[in-house]
């Protein structure tokens, strides 16, 4: 299978896996949905399995506990998938506490607490993206002057009409 479908397959996996983690879950006690994200899917290439990444915004103590709740509805979210995802086979989902969006977090802060002690310079109109060329210039206007010559290199007439006096219609 190539790649390009398996792209596909796991982004709407991830997609429909939210929704059935939201009918499945709703009712549960204790459990605020908007703090489950489903941040990936992984199929195989056979699509016999998957494995889902779950991150949730809870202390760490609390993770373990609902990533063991969203196990139990395993079934229940299997059989969303397969009426509501027309695929081949319906993977076997396998769920698995994704920890990268805590991570970020954590960089986050520790960037943040850095710049207010100072020892990060703030960096509000410095966008590298933008990009100075070696005299510090910015070269928009190179950009510009190069975008008009190309204006005046074009001639008024069609490519293979030529003017011809005697033809009333040019």
């Amino acid at each position: 299978m190539s790649t390009d479908r398996i792209t596909r397959v796991n982004e709407l996996l991830r997609r429909e896996v939210g929704r059935a983690l939201f009918q499945a879950l709703s009712n549960e006690r204790g459990l605020d949905m908007a703090t489950v994200t489903v941040t990936h899917v992984e199929t195989s290439r056979n699509l016999r399995t998957a494995r889902v990444g779950i991150s949730f915004r809870a202390p760490e103590a609390d993770q373990q506990r609902l990533l063991s709740l969203v196990k139990r509805h395993r079934a229940a979210v299997q059989e969303w998938i397969g009426e509501n995802v027309i695929l081949k086979y319906t993977p076997r989902l396998e769920f698995e506490l994704d920890r990268s969006v805590a991570k970020g977090d954590h960089i986050l802060g520790v960037l943040a607490e850095m710049e207010t002690e100072g020892l990060l310079a703030a960096t509000e109109d410095a966008d590298p993206a933008a990009g100075e060329d070696e005299d510090g210039e910015d070269g928009s206007d190179a950009a510009e002057s190069d975008a008009d010559e190309d204006f005046e290199d074009e001639d008024d007439t069609e490519e293979g009409v030529e003017d011809d006096p005697e033809d009333p219609d040019l």
